[in-house]
């Protein structure tokens, strides 16, 4: 396990090395297509539609409490 978390990390590093090397570049990278967006869609509708709605709920839930946080942080 350990020897494929660490490849796995690896990958994970190099990706964002090579967006912050694209945007060093005066790039900007298109991390969906880059990803297969447009396959996905294609073949896998359903489970685009499925993740992009959970991560529009989580983005949704995450601001609320982030600000609700900061509101109480301004009262004390």
């Amino acid at each position: 396990w350990v020897h494929w978390l660490m490849l796995l990390g690896a990958d994970r590093v190099n990706m964002v090395e090579g967006v912050v090397q694209d945007l060093g570049q005066g790039r900007i990278p298109n991390i969906l297509a880059e990803r297969g967006i447009r396959s996905a869609w294609q073949h896998e509708r359903q489970k685009v539609v499925t993740k992009a709605v959970v991560v529009a709920g989580l983005s949704v839930l995450a601001i609320a409490l982030l600000s609700r946080r900061a509101k109480s942080r301004r009262r004390t």
